[in-house]
Formats: structure tokens, C-alpha cells, sequence
């Protein structure tokens, strides 16, 4: 399932970094960096979908 398709409203890292394509590490960098933003709920770090995709979409439009 793609992120197009996919109707979850947020994601665990380790989700998040599977639908992107990235790694863990990848996406706690991009959060550190100040590029992804999330949000700890209960201890676990969530990311929203449409945060993942906005952030996708500029860091393809830099490359």
C-alpha cells in the first residue's frame, strides 16, 4: 500500500520509515533536524501522514 492509498492519519517511526522508504534512523534524523514534525503520545513518537508526505514532497523538490 503507498502512501497515496493509504488512509492512516499517523504513523509510528518504524511505519513511517517503511512507507517512505527510508530507514529509522533517517526519519530520526529528519525529526531532530527540525524537517519532520511529530509528537510524543504516551512515550511512542507519531509522525502524520500528511507531515510525512509534505516533507517528502520538499525534500524531493531540493534534490
Amino acid at each position: 500500500m503507498s502512501l497515496a492509498d493509504d488512509d492512516t492519519i499517523a504513523y509510528d517511526v518504524n511505519t513511517a520509515a517503511k512507507k517512505a522508504s527510508v530507514s529509522r534512523s533517517t526519519i530520526y534524523r529528519l525529526i531532530n533536524d527540525g524537517e519532520l514534525p511529530s509528537a510524543k503520545v504516551r512515550g511512542s513518537r507519531v509522525i502524520l501522514r500528511s507531515d510525512l508526505i509534505a516533507t517528502l514532497e520538499r525534500l524531493r523538490e531540493l534534490a
